[in-house]
């Protein structure tokens, strides 16, 4: 009789299992298809937004408002955040309700829509200051038992680990029967991985299901981190796990990016279905006293019953047990079978939401970043998931040093004729204030030019020639000079040699002018002054091209970081279409058994007639009972704490921390929510070194 109970202990204990896997696969997607419900939100002034908008659409239209959350957590390959991006959706029951816009600055905001939600949209931006995460991720690589790094093991080859360990952070301390117990918010946390079937073999999964389409496996695991503490149950009597481990041979390791759902939706939703399965039945607490008294009730009625049977064919009930069983786990399994694959098929009917909300998101993070460089007074055309980088990667390098180094250069010929005319008139002024020195210097020597000529003319007409002039006595040449000054100075008048003093004065200057411009120290100044300008027009320009710059490549971070992500989640729903087309197999046979153990049980009919007296039965059942009140019942005792109370008030006091959180980012008082949470990691690539 021991053994009997100990397998339909086992079964239970499977079938629990089956149907928590079943729920947190669904869970995994269809929890999160809310992404295209919300624009990218952040946890600053949109999150009070938010809050705002809840309470206003209550106040306004007298209806309950619903905030439903989805967190997305952006990491790197070891778990660590890098980003986060927040998703709210405030559901209405009152169509139509009219509601303002409550933003600060009017470019954000909600608005209602005719399925009774409204959508907040807001400006995208970094998180300052968000809640600390509830639930810690961290990834661990480990190569034929030894940890490295993500860096470290890509390309690697080898027996490879990857471990994901949970940290619950969301913890109350509530009292229970008079004692201070930690109490955790009951998160179910789901990941999700594909992997190549050219880089992994032989996978295993602890906690998880992997599934092979032949090309690639999806493996899936499940925790429930901070359970054990919470329920107070010891490990070597049950095990709850709160991490999980893939391991696998690999061959130049590279992994995809992984995806985890965190949410406490799962635990919600059982706790109501049991407490209305218990409404139904008039059930309460049942206290291990009760359950030890009804233990020695029948223990007293077995032996009472062996005195009074005569035969036991104890081995045909054994048979009949075991066929019931059979029978009952061939029901089980096709009912199983088919939940899974309905379930598959409702997680395929919300991929095409799920990738519609993740490119949603993306479109309006690129609209929104084209309208900030468009605003900044840059050029930018429309931005698409195709071009963004190519786009904002132009207009990033025409803001670098360089490119306004080269184009402040590109206007030095300008500047430096405009120097130029500049200084040629400073020296133009300096030679004009010594015009009159120049004057007398030309009007001298072509005065004495023009007496030379008449001096000559003079000679030859007096029939002397120019040595005869040199020894005329003083009084010969007294009167000569003087006939030649008389005849100078009438010859200086004419307009012909004042035409000719000016001209070569006028020449004089400009030789003068551009003497000057072509000196060295001159031209050094024109320069110094050139390069004054550059540098002045670098300084104005360089800081603000250096700062938009610096905005230019910090949204095409982002804007990868999410492209990233959007692949992930495309990667993640066509792994989810490709199990469920490998469960149609699956499930023919799980009813092809189903059928042929229902057939066995129907035959058991005629052996079941030949057993009229049940004596060696019933001492039989008398031992099992005694050994089970011995052994069995002891180890309740132990594992519960010494009272199935215990158990039940610690379930509730998980419940009640549970229902407590409904948002990360906040909820007006009294109102309703539930959040959930997408942890998304990079993904580990080899690079050529490798």
């Amino acid at each position: 009789m021991k053994k009997t109970s100990e397998n339909s202990l086992s079964e239970k204990a499977r079938n629990i299992s089956k149907r928590t896997l079943a729920i947190a696969l669904t869970a995994a997607i269809i929890l999160s298809g809310a992404a295209g419900a919300g624009i990218y939100s952040l946890l600053t002034a949109p999150a009070k937004a938010t809050v705002e908008a809840t309470r206003q659409v209550k106040s306004e239209s007298e209806a309950t408002a619903e905030k439903d959350e989805t967190v997305y957590v952006i990491a790197d390959a070891s778990g660590n955040p890098q980003k986060v991006i927040v998703s709210d959706w405030l559901k209405n029951e009152q169509k139509n309700a009219g509601i303002a816009n409550i933003s600060d600055d009017g470019k954000g905001g909600y608005s209602m829509d005719a399925e009774n939600s409204c959508s907040w949209d807001a400006q995208s931006g970094e998180l300052d200051g968000q809640p600390e995460l509830p639930v810690g991720v961290k990834l661990t690589y480990l190569l034929d038992g030894r940890e490295m790094s993500a860096e470290e093991i890509a390309g690697k080859s080898g027996k490879a680990t990857i471990r994901f360990d949970y940290t619950n952070n969301r913890k109350q301390t509530v009292s229970i029967d008079g004692r201070d117990t930690d109490v955790y918010v009951p998160f179910t946390v789901v990941t999700g991985a594909v992997l190549d079937d050219s880089v992994f073999s032989n996978i295993e999964v602890s906690n998880g299901k992997v599934i092979n389409d032949g090309t690639r496996s999806i493996v899936i695991g499940f925790a429930l981190p901070g359970m054990q503490e919470s329920l107070g149950i010891k490990k070597d009597s049950i095990d709850i796990p709160d991490s999980i481990e893939i391991t696998a041979d690999v061959k130049n390791f590279s992994l995809t990016t992984t995806l985890t759902m965190v949410t406490n939706d799962l635990f919600n939703e059982a706790a109501e279905d049991i407490e209305e399965k218990k409404a139904e039945k008039g059930e309460g607490d049942v206290s291990l006293d009760k359950l030890t008294g009804g233990i020695n009730a029948l223990t007293d009625g077995s032996s009472a019953l062996y005195e009074g049977t005569t035969q036991l064919l104890d081995k045909s009930g054994m048979l009949i047990s075991g066929i019931h069983q059979l029978a009952e786990g061939g029901q089980q399994v096709s009912g199983g079978v088919n939940t899974v694959r309905q379930t598959l098929q409702l997680l395929c009917s919300k991929n095409a939401d799920l990738q519609g909300g993740a490119a949603k998101v993306f479109d309006t993070l690129l609209s929104t970043t084209q309208k900030q460089v468009q605003a900044a007074g840059m050029e930018c055309p429309a931005l698409t998931k195709e071009n963004y980088a190519q786009v904002l990667g132009a207009i990033s390098s025409g803001l670098s040093e360089e490119s306004i180094r080269a184009l402040a250069e590109q206007a030095r010929p300008g500047v430096t004729q405009q120097v130029e005319s500049a200084v040629r008139e400073n020296v133009t002024a300096q030679v004009e204030a010594n015009s009159d020195a120049i004057n007398q210097q030309v009007t001298a020597a072509v005065e004495q030019q023009v007496r030379g000529q008449v001096l000559q003319g003079v000679l030859a007409g007096m029939g002397m020639t120019a040595e005869q002039y040199q020894k005329a006595d003083e009084a010969t040449r007294a009167a000569i000079d003087g006939n030649v000054d008389a005849m100078t100075q009438q010859r200086m008048l004419s307009e012909q040699v004042q035409s000719t003093i000016q001209s070569t004065v006028e020449g004089q200057k400009q030789q003068l002018i551009e003497s000057n411009m072509q000196s060295s120290e001159v031209q050094a100044q024109i320069k110094a002054i050139v390069d004054s300008e550059i540098n002045k027009v670098l300084a104005a320009k360089l800081p603000a091209a250096k700062e938009g710059q610096k905005s230019i490549e910090a949204a095409i971070e982002q804007l990868n970081a999410y492209n990233e992500f959007y692949v992930g989640i495309c990667q993640y729903t066509n792994g989810v279409q490709a199990l469920y087309n490998g469960t149609a197999a699956l499930q023919d046979g799980a009813q092809q058994l189903s059928n042929g153990l229902n057939q066995l049980n129907g035959s058991t009919d005629a052996l079941t007639d030949g057993i009229t007296k049940l004596n060696d039965g019933a001492m039989q059942l008398s031992d099992g009972m005694k050994q089970f009140k011995e052994g069995s019942l002891g180890k309740l005792a132990e594992l519960t704490g010494g009272s199935a109370g215990d158990l039940s008030a610690r379930f509730k006091a998980l419940r009640d921390v549970s229902e407590a959180y409904k948002s990360y980012t906040g909820l007006p008082d009294g109102e309703s929510g539930k959040v959930k949470f997408i942890y998304r990691t990079d993904s580990v690539e080899a690079s050529d070194a490798n």
